[in-house]
């Protein structure tokens, strides 16, 4: 989620360089055609598009991004933009004015970052321009348009659309799949520190503003470096997949669990105070003595503040304490 809105908070910016570029090379193209009619209120959108884009850059793109809104401003967005090639294609020379062709930018804009569904409303708009800009010949009494060059036009751009619609659904597929891989351990398929920490965030913001309760558990397996000294690393892994499955089953969907690295492992308990989450940790020590003794550190936001260093903190402090009051362990069995 946070690669998305980083990316599309970076498509705000490169939407504002689109757009400048653009304005400037319909101002150079209104230059070299001066003698052609409606010079002048072409010149006029210019100036108001280009106040229009000095306003979408003072606006906050990361509060757009992550809130609401964030759909609805860059669909508006896109609708202005082709508003304004409708407008100024009739002005020129319709259908056949060469402004019809920034449309074709449009859409490859929203195929980078847009979902899919709005990729594709952006390219049904712009068919509906294109018609529009079919009818301006002829409703001036001018040589009404080329059916035929009107077809390959609106062919080409259909088409256009149907491929940028299905780049938006293999770039939404590639990022939620490079996105799952960066934050899920590689060994366990749980998730990792990157992927804990994120979710921690969520979770912590989601406790201030509502004012419920997070538990932090951190587990770590008493005497692990055993078993990869007398049983192989092949072993160690496998115990170590097998507690992930195992404790995943013991906790709630909407727990997380996290391997912080080596046998280290961390849950995240949502709505959770301290008691229950003592209870959870027993539990879940219960569950992996079949195969290994564990310690457990427990902290919640009511006891021990609400940020993520003071809950590892006094997490960890607790794991530890635990730990130096635990008896020599049993090595792991095999399976």
């Amino acid at each position: 989620m946070q690669d998305e809105l980083r990316l599309r908070t970076r498509m705000i910016d490169a939407g504002l360089w689109l757009s400048v570029v653009l304005l400037l090379t319909v101002s150079g193209w209104i230059a070299a055609t001066w003698a052609r009619p409606h010079r002048g209120g072409l010149t006029a959108m210019v100036i108001g598009a280009g106040v229009a884009t000095a306003i979408v850059a003072l606006l906050p793109r990361e509060r757009i991004v992550a809130g609401r809104l964030r759909e609805p401003f860059f669909l508006t967005w896109s609708i202005a933009l082709i508003a304004f090639i409708t407008v100024a294609a009739g002005l020129d020379a319709g259908v056949r004015s060469p402004v019809v062709l920034m449309l074709f930018l449009t859409l490859v804009y929203a195929a980078l970052s847009y979902p899919r569904w709005l990729v594709a409303v952006v390219s049904v708009v712009s068919l509906v321009a294109v018609l529009v800009l079919s009818q301006v010949a002829g409703s001036r009494g001018g040589v009404p348009t080329d059916p035929v060059y009107l077809a390959g036009l609106m062919l080409t751009l259909a088409l256009t659309g149907v491929m940028c619609v299905c780049q938006a659904r293999i770039q939404e597929n590639a990022r939620s799949e490079l996105g799952r891989l960066s934050r899920c351990d590689h060994l366990t398929d749980c998730l990792n520190r990157l992927g804990l920490g994120e979710r921690l965030n969520t979770e912590l913001s989601r406790a201030k503003r509502t004012g419920s309760d997070l538990s932090l558990v951190l587990l770590d397996f008493d005497h692990f470096k055993a078993v990869n000294d007398s049983l192989g690393h092949a072993a160690g892994d496998e115990l170590l997949c097998w507690a992930a499955r195992a404790m995943t089953e013991a906790l709630r969907p909407v727990d997380a669990l996290g391997r912080l690295g080596g046998d280290e492992f961390a849950v995240l308990l949502p709505d959770v105070d301290v008691e229950r989450a003592s209870q959870v940790a027993a539990r879940l020590r219960l569950v992996l003595s079949s195969r290994i003794s564990a310690s457990a550190g427990v902290a919640c936001t009511r006891v021990d503040g609400i940020n993520a260093e003071a809950l590892y903190h006094h997490a960890d402090r607790r794991l530890y304490e635990a730990k130096q009051q635990r008896p020599a362990g049993t090595l792991a069995t095999t399976r």
